[in-house]
């Protein structure tokens, strides 16, 4: 919990709040991203929830999830628009059972929330009522079980040509796994992809990028794209790989109603690993990509 000022006649204030000015948060120094979904709070201004959760007790209410005073994801949350049960806070409404997502929310301002409604497809956010973390600090974390977990996300209105993504995740076991698709489809691929013993990046005509070696740690990608000789780029916890990939692609991304984070759906190649942050942009972030990486890693403590 954020230290709280005093400020006379027993009122307080939390510094985060904004009472004294806040620390612009990522998406308010790199605006304009088209996709955010994060376990910590992005912009400023954004005053919606962080995520829904089913708790699993075989009632299946819902509620959603508030950012706490720190302005991440925890057992303090706020939870509100609960369907059934009872709790203020995220942890007393799961209580000893497990929870799991059913809607993480877009903090990008276009309101496309990645989201499923199938219960045995859902990442698990609490396990035996406790909160799924990663990394020091510790952090929420959506736990994808490898076997039919995936949460969809709507790539519509992104173009090919000009797209910048960031995750934060932490892969489990698994040769041959989709960690994300949003575009599946010949010469318009748009994927991260496991194969064997290497972290795969496809851009538009197939594997283009690639770090080795693939291990179980918490790490930051970022995958550059664009027009032009070797914009094609993954980097892992800001290392970029010695593989790059060029393009002319100006194409719209492959429309799939299973594009998502955990899944090559049709081919049920399913992620088992946790996912903390998914950001995408519909532009070039190349010139601030460094910043970017440094805000998240500031974050998240990865490197």
């Amino acid at each position: 919990m954020a230290p709280r000022l005093g400020l006379g006649g027993g009122v307080t204030a939390n510094p985060a709040s904004g009472l004294f000015g806040s620390t612009p948060l990522l998406l308010d120094t790199y605006p304009n991203a088209h996709r955010a979904y994060s376990v910590r709070k992005l912009r400023t201004d954004y005053t919606g929830f962080a995520m829904k959760v089913r708790e699993g007790s075989g009632m299946n209410y819902t509620a959603d999830v508030s950012f706490n005073d720190d302005g991440v994801v925890a057992a303090d949350s706020p939870v509100t628009n609960l369907s059934g049960g009872s709790g203020a806070t995220l942890g007393a409404f799961v209580s000893s059972n497990d929870g799991f997502v059913t809607v993480w929310y877009d903090q990008s301002g276009e309101g496309s929330n990645a989201t499923q409604s199938i219960a045995a497809a859902q990442p698990k956010i609490y396990t035996s009522g406790s909160l799924n973390t990663e990394g020091s600090p510790a952090r929420a974390a959506l736990l994808f079980d490898g076997s039919n977990d995936y949460l969809k996300v709507d790539e519509a209105g992104m173009s090919l040509g000009s797209l910048t993504v960031f995750s934060v995740m932490s892969h489990g076991s698994g040769t041959l796994n989709a960690v994300w698709t949003l575009s599946f489809s010949s010469g318009v691929y748009f994927m991260h992809y496991i194969a064997s013993s290497e972290d795969q990046y496809w851009y538009e005509n197939g594997d283009v990028a690639s770090h080795y070696p693939v291990n179980t740690s918490q790490k930051l990608f970022s995958y550059t794209s664009g027009s032009g000789t070797d914009k094609q780029i993954l980097y892992a916890n800001g290392a970029a790989s010695s593989e790059k990939g060029d393009s002319e692609a100006t194409t719209s991304l492959n429309d799939d109603a299973n594009n998502g984070l955990g899944t090559l759906y049709n081919y049920s190649l399913f992620y088992p690993g946790e996912f903390q942050e998914f950001i995408v942009y519909d532009s070039d972030q190349s010139s601030n990509l460094s910043g970017i990486e440094s805000d998240i890693n500031t974050a998240f403590s990865i490197y």
